[in-house]
């Protein structure tokens, strides 16, 4: 309780402030590392993912506050609720006294008390004092008629789906992790075993859009054939080298290129050759 009246003054409750979640960006670490400005959802989903994260139950609660008294007669109160109303809250078990609500959005207060029945101990939950105009009356009130309403079941001890519950909600992320880490290990080991005829789905793709003159896609050719165990030795020249390994259309895109590159002629991409040299690999 000492941490949450601490951090109370850097969190200030506002619904017309509280901005709206980015896609791909977590909703609570938003509000407590980034805007710490927000309404009865993020004060009350941030105090139930902390609670979680220590291994206490903890769930999330929504409804309305009891609204404006309008009048009483014949020993009944009549009592406006609006969409105004509309509140939300964290709720956590306790052994031996069941779900206690809590209470720690900013300007709200809730002094809830309950008995633990396994210590005789009175607790006194620790909440905002300060709270806006028929706020904190009709939070209180609310707060009663819920442990009224939920004496005889939310007071006993959780059930086994409650608690199956809890235990999955805390290895789902790491679950998740796990998973990921799998999926990530297998799609390397596949890109490894297979690197040699992605590089060459990629070069085919690149000759038949056109991604590179004739210079630059011979070139590529080389580093493809050095990728397939056709090594050229370091005194060898482009020819001989074509003459040695004998693939169908080298020979020719080389002669092609020693043209370029000697006697400076512009030379189309001959994509017939290229193909035929692909067609080569795969085979392999």
């Amino acid at each position: 309780m000492k941490t949450s009246l601490a951090l109370r003054g850097a969190f200030r409750y506002s619904t017309e402030d509280a901005k709206a979640t980015p896609q791909n960006a977590d909703y609570v670490d938003q509000f407590l590392f980034e805007t710490k400005v927000g309404y009865c959802d993020n004060f009350s989903s941030s105090m139930i993912v902390m609670l979680r994260s220590l291994g206490i139950p903890a769930r999330f609660a929504k409804g309305f506050t009891s609204g404006d008294k309008v009048r009483s007669e014949n020993g009944k109160t009549l009592f406006s609720v609006k969409n105004s109303n509309a509140h939300s809250w964290p709720e956590v078990y306790f052994p031996g006294t069941g779900w206690v609500p809590f209470e720690p959005t900013a300007t709200f207060q809730n002094p809830e008390e309950f008995i633990d029945s396994s210590t005789e101990r009175q607790v006194t939950s620790d909440a905002p004092s300060t709270s806006e105009e028929n706020e904190a009356p009709t939070q209180r009130e609310t707060a009663e008629q819920r442990r009224n309403a939920e004496q005889g079941s939310d007071t006993k001890k959780p059930t086994k789906s409650e608690t199956d519950s809890v235990k999955k909600e805390a290895t789902h992320p790491l679950l998740i992790l796990w998973i990921a880490l799998g999926a990530s290990f297998i799609i390397a080991v596949l890109m490894f075993l297979f690197r040699k005829s992605i590089r060459l789905f990629w070069f085919k793709r690149g000759i038949q859009n056109d991604k590179w003159d004739f210079p630059t896609s011979y070139r590529k050719l080389l580093r493809l054939l050095k990728a397939y165990h056709y090594l050229r030795e370091p005194s060898e020249t482009l020819s001989s080298f074509a003459s040695r390994i004998q693939i169908d259309g080298f020979t020719s895109l080389t002669l092609a290129y020693e043209n370029w590159l000697y006697g400076e002629e512009s030379t189309p991409l001959p994509k017939e050759d290229f193909e035929r040299i692909i067609r080569v690999l795969r085979s392999k």
